[in-house]
């Protein structure tokens, strides 16, 4: 692991032909960890004899297995969506309907916050719905 954290600290140092000598942010920081794994990886293919060229043709050879990957990636992705919408929307419907603690002050309800937040919820579970069903090709 310290590996990774080595080449997040390397994308994140001051570079002076970058900006004035300003850190990186955000998704720049991203692109140039990237930018140095893959200089990572190509070095050391290089290094066992393979050039770019051959690198380049195996990671597009099996393009079939890296889509497979991400198409799976994504669905995860918006099935974390999914559960985080059923948890808030749980939490939601204790807050509404729930009683409140017995020691607690009678506090009145947000309808119109709850329903505007339930209702971007349930926007966003008919999103995720159908990012999972498309199929990928």
């Amino acid at each position: 692991m310290g590996f990774f954290r080595g080449l997040w600290a390397l994308a994140r140092m001051t570079w002076p032909f970058v900006g004035g000598g300003q850190y990186f942010r955000n998704a720049g920081t991203l692109w140039a960890f990237l930018f140095f794994l893959f200089c990572v990886v190509f070095g050391v293919a290089w290094l066992v004899g393979y050039s770019p060229a051959e690198v380049g043709g195996w990671i597009d050879g099996h393009g079939d297995l890296w889509n497979e990957i991400g198409g799976w990636l994504w669905r995860l992705f918006w099935g974390v969506v999914l559960l985080v919408c059923a948890i808030s929307i749980f939490g939601i419907g204790t807050d509404l309907f729930g009683k409140p603690a017995t020691n607690a002050p009678e506090v009145p309800r947000n309808y119109a916050y709850s329903g505007c937040l339930l209702t971007a919820i349930i926007l966003v579970i008919a999103i995720a719905y159908v990012a999972i069903r498309l199929p990928i090709d």
